[in-house]
């Protein structure tokens, strides 16, 4: 039978970007700070729109204000997910990044897919082999500078 109209179907999960796995969840990482680096803005990291941007907080001196090493992303792949590549589009400027792949949303025990400098375009990294796990950590260990302060933001994340 119909559900009556005045009832609302539940939302559909957001569609995989194509070719790409579904992220179940998103949110800032976080684990030095407050645990709040911009979650209102995280979802638009995977909407499949690469003009649209996640961004950290601005801080205003090098090295995250002393702060913490480092902020960044997690994403919930579900148990099992077998990661084979991660494509990463960047916003403005050189970041250090690392990306981990984890069973619990932590940097302890998470095995490192890829690092490097990416610079604000889209970042591949293929491991050697499929890695299986539930998380996706994408961490910022250098920000960007910017006139306002320091700064990480991705555009789109596309995980295969």
């Amino acid at each position: 039978t119909a559900a009556p109209e005045d009832e609302e179907a539940a939302p559909a999960a957001p569609a995989p970007a194509e070719g790409g796995l579904p992220v179940l969840g998103i949110t800032s990482f976080d684990p030095q700070g407050d645990g709040d680096e911009r979650n209102d803005l995280t979802p638009l990291a995977v909407d499949g729109d690469p003009e649209t941007l996640w961004t950290s907080h601005t801080y205003l001196s090098p090295g995250w204000g002393g702060l913490k090493s480092g902020t960044g992303l997690i994403l919930d792949l579900g148990e099992g997910a077998q990661v084979s590549g991660v494509d990463v589009t960047l916003g403005e400027g050189d970041m250090g990044a690392q990306l981990l792949l984890a069973e619990r949303p932590s940097l302890d025990g998470a095995v490192e897919l890829g690092s490097g400098d990416p610079v604000s375009e889209t970042w591949t990294v293929t491991p050697e082999a499929p890695q299986t796990g539930r998380y996706l950590i994408l961490w910022f260990d250098r920000a960007y500078t910017s006139p306002a302060g320091e700064i990480v933001g991705v555009r789109e994340i596309t995980v295969r």
